[in-house]
């Protein structure tokens, strides 16, 4: 996305983070990025204290490697895990750097048969389609529209897919 600039880094904290209330309490969390290019003027996680400067994403470049890691050991004390993406950044943010990553992060779930869901309002490229297509019982896709006039999405969402889209 233009004017936006994407820091690359090795996250060195868990990746993999299990929420701590209610009926998600057996669930994981996993954000491909702190910061989110779609600059939703009502998102929460713009009030985090780590999160970048503004116009500004840092995206997890170690990903596939820290998953793979964590989900072996996960693996070996559980045989249920299920991953929730994007509490507080999006997948589908429209730069081909997030998406990479997202990639192989989704690609590396499907393989070993984990369940995920994710809750986006960037545009799905089609070879995420081609991806979940062989395992479609293992991905919940959401998809979140706040409004279906342009002037009203180009307000609250600006970065974000169009509702038509």
């Amino acid at each position: 996305m233009k004017g936006w600039k994407i820091i690359s880094y090795d996250k060195k904290t868990p990746l993999l983070k299990r929420f701590t209330f209610g009926c998600m309490k057996d669930l994981y969390a996993l954000n491909i990025s702190s910061g989110c290019i779609h600059d939703c003027v009502y998102c929460y996680a713009k009030s985090y204290s780590n999160r970048p400067p503004s116009s500004s994403i840092y995206l997890y470049k170690n990903i596939e490697t820290m998953l793979e890691r964590e989900l072996d050991c996960l693996m070996r004390r559980s045989k249920s895990v299920y991953v929730i993406f994007n509490t507080a950044s999006d997948s589908f943010q429209p730069a081909e750097e997030v998406l990479n990553i997202t990639y192989k992060a989704m690609k590396t779930l499907i393989e070993r048969d984990i369940p995920f869901s994710f809750l986006t309002k960037g545009a799905i490229p089609p070879e995420f389609a081609r991806l979940f297509a062989p395992k479609p019982h293992l991905v919940h896709a959401r998809i979140g529209i706040t409004s279906l006039c342009d002037y009203y999405h180009d307000l609250f969402e600006p970065n974000t897919a169009t509702p038509y889209e």
